[in-house]
């Protein structure tokens, strides 16, 4: 089969921390509201906010959802007077926040559309917890049900995070040093899990999978999967797609397209707009393509 390689371009420097600048499409996003890092302290009138004419735009970004509530004030109450929105909250509704937003800052109606998750990553096909630490203890369980849905690829499992805590540490599909961890304290806290092996009530990750097979070039460097793990990059989505195995989402994106840009401003999903598909299907024989546009090949079907 005669074809000629398709040339990289070099990936978005958003993606990479070395000597870039973020796009201006993300630094506009991340200038005006960054929830994980929001913490304001100093109240200003609804009228007068700044931020509070997007205040609908950022509780959803906030949540990662499309749609929450269709009242600005009542998202712009959120966002200042809880606290899982507002390091500052609490002083921001000492003073004047209160007067405002009584039903957050009082009352503590904070959870009607969810909570903001800000929590490391967790890579659930390299897990490895020997000693044992209890529930109340550990740090990692206050994270316990994003964790579960993440490793899952799913939205939504349990509501119960100390069930949630225990699949994750007992069970082997979760925990590479289950038996380890169940032998040595974890059975008493989790029979369920270490002596039943109740594990599978909501299915197991999925960890096999293979990276992209096209590399990443930026200022004329080829950058491995490897390099941008090292390199810190395996929080950034666009990474994360094109490095699921390295970076542990193979139970989310093991059957997506990477969303790095395969040639200059062509996407995996560009394909079908100049190749017909039995051209498509003769790229897709490409194990290099196949790996890196991996639905538009179907290499799950």
């Amino acid at each position: 089969m005669n074809f000629s390689p398709i040339p990289l371009l070099l990936l978005y420097a958003s993606i990479v921390k070395i000597d870039a600048t973020i796009s201006i499409k993300h630094r506009k996003v991340l200038d005006e509201f960054e929830v994980c890092e929001y913490d304001v302290d100093d109240f200003i009138p609804y009228g007068s906010d700044p931020m509070a004419d997007n205040a609908i735009s950022y509780l959803n970004q906030a949540l990662g959802v499309d749609e929450t509530t269709s009242d600005n004030y009542l998202a712009w109450c959120l966002l200042n007077g809880c606290g899982p929105f507002n390091y500052g909250a609490r002083n921001w509704c000492i003073d004047g926040g209160s007067d405002a937003c009584s039903s957050q800052c009082i009352d503590n109606e904070c959870d009607e559309f969810g909570f903001p998750y800000c929590g490391p990553d967790f890579n659930v096909c390299g897990y490895v917890v020997e000693d044992f630490i209890p529930y109340g203890s550990d740090p990692m369980a206050d994270y316990a049900i994003s964790y579960l849905n993440q490793a899952l690829g799913v939205d939504e499992t349990t509501t119960d995070n100390n069930y949630a805590w225990c699949l994750l540490n007992g069970c082997g599909a979760f925990n590479g040093e289950a038996e380890y961890w169940c032998n040595y304290g974890g059975s008493d806290a989790c029979s369920s899990q270490c002596i039943d092996h109740e594990c599978d009530e909501f299915g197991v990750p999925d960890c096999s999978c293979e990276d992209a097979g096209l590399p990443v070039v930026f200022n004329g460097y080829e950058l491995s999967c490897t390099t941008l793990s090292s390199l810190g990059n395996c929080n950034v989505d666009l990474v994360r797609t094109h490095c699921p195995k390295t970076c542990g989402w193979c139970s989310v994106y093991r059957c997506e397209d990477s969303q790095a840009p395969i040639a200059e401003n062509i996407y995996c999903s560009d394909l079908g707009s100049f190749l017909s598909n039995d051209e498509i299907d003769e790229y897709c024989q490409l194990a290099p393509l196949a790996l890196t546009c991996r639905d538009t090949c179907n290499i799950c079907d």
